[in-house]
């Protein structure tokens, strides 16, 4: 097809084709709808805790392929396991971001970047905490490599995906979605662990 942007009948269609392509996915909440956060100051902005009935809509299988799409995952797979929970951020009826976690026992800590490791030495218990094979490869690696403990620690929550759309990023929603979903956490479990959080494997 010929595109002409003198012709304005052209130029509506290309718009037209970005608004939908940019509109994201619509996602209606209704009273049965789990809503476990509301801005304070903008009420259009919602988390919901979907449950096994959510994730069998369209709309939400739709934003969960558009996840694992953008993240170059395989969602080829079941939907969720039983004991997973998938939260979503919605603003102005639109899912814009979501976290999908599971209770874990234990995991590696993050410790630094390589970036911000070249900056700063790290200090003794960093280099007794890392294995010998990846200090020592850490030269080779690109500069946005993360270096994990050796050692597990205790551990209570895994996260498996954390997305936001590309034109939400910035505006604190991973950091929400994080927040919400470790205080959802209950407390009995949450004092025998550390209340930092772990990528799942």
């Amino acid at each position: 097809m010929l595109y002409s942007t003198s012709s304005e009948a052209d130029r509506e269609s290309h718009r037209a084709y970005h608004r939908l392509k940019l509109g994201g996915v619509r996602i209606k909440v209704t009273p049965s709808t789990n809503v476990v956060y509301t801005n304070p100051q903008d009420s259009t902005r919602q988390v919901v805790l979907l449950s096994k009935r959510d994730e069998s809509k369209a709309s939400i299988k739709s934003l969960l392929d558009t996840v694992d799409r953008e993240l170059h995952l395989d969602s080829g797979g079941p939907s969720s396991r039983d004991y997973e929970q998938i939260y979503v951020y919605i603003a102005n009826g639109m899912g814009v971001g979501v976290i999908r976690t599971e209770p874990i026992k234990r995991g590696h800590r993050i410790l630094e970047s390589i970036r911000e490791s070249s900056s700063s030495s790290p200090s003794s218990t960093q280099e007794s905490n890392l294995d010998n094979s990846v200090s020592s490869a850490t030269t080779q690696c690109s500069p946005d490599v993360v270096l994990c403990s050796k050692e597990f620690e205790p551990a209570a929550l895994g996260v498996s995906r954390v997305w936001v759309r590309s034109d939400f990023q910035r505006q604190h929603i991973a950091s929400t979605l994080f927040d919400i979903a470790r205080y959802d956490i209950p407390v009995h479990i949450l004092s025998h662990t550390s209340r930092t959080i772990m990528p799942s494997n």
